[in-house]
């Protein structure tokens, strides 16, 4: 269920990355504000903000415990909100903030009436076939390799060594379960894709 919508602008102490995503030992990037019709952040020591009907994309993923919500704008320029910390690592204590920030940003967005963004959800393209590969490949060397000798040796050690496989092999399927590509309803998010 999507959030209310508030009167009055709402701050949201996020960690953002304005522009390609790139790697960082440190960002001290945080804080979007969401008004009535555009969503505002500063990047760098600059103000910047945006008018929701600038707004060409949203796309939301997770991976590695971290969650993202992606924003591209009608001229390109990306903005990447997280529920990290300043190092780039999930924090508990930051997915409500997050959660609530991406539920009143499409509510914002909906009743802005920005028809025409495209919601995406998951890992797109060739990333989703490089992770299913490597996922499969992970699972056969931690699970189905030790599940094999096991039957043929009857070994009890290679027994702990297939349920330590499966345990292992587990997140990574439901990450990438949880990261279908597909596109949503911004009025239906996959709520997944935010815990």
């Amino acid at each position: 269920m999507n959030a209310p919508i508030a009167a009055s602008e709402t701050r949201y102490d996020v960690y953002l990355r304005a522009g390609k995503p790139g790697f960082y030992f440190r960002n001290d990037n945080h804080g979007v504000t969401l008004t009535e019709d555009r969503i505002a952040w500063t990047f760098d020591g600059q103000s910047d903000s945006a008018p929701f009907k600038n707004v060409a994309s949203v796309h939301l993923q997770s991976g590695g415990g971290l969650n993202q919500c992606l924003i591209e704008f009608a001229d390109g320029y990306l903005l990447t909100i997280t529920d990290g910390n300043a190092r780039g690592v999930a924090e508990e204590k930051q997915t409500p903030i997050y959660r609530a920030f991406v539920h009143d940003f499409h509510a914002r967005l909906v009743a802005a009436g920005a028809t025409s963004v495209r919601f995406t959800a998951g890992y797109m393209g060739a990333r989703h076939h490089i992770v299913l590969i490597s996922a499969i490949l992970l699972s056969l060397i931690c699970f189905v390799g030790p599940l094999i000798m096991l039957v043929f040796t009857g070994e009890f050690r290679l027994l702990i060594a297939t349920i330590v496989g499966a345990s292992l092999c587990w997140p990574l399927v439901q990450m990438i379960g949880n990261n279908a590509p597909r596109n949503y309803d911004p009025m239906r998010l996959p709520e997944e894709l935010l815990k």
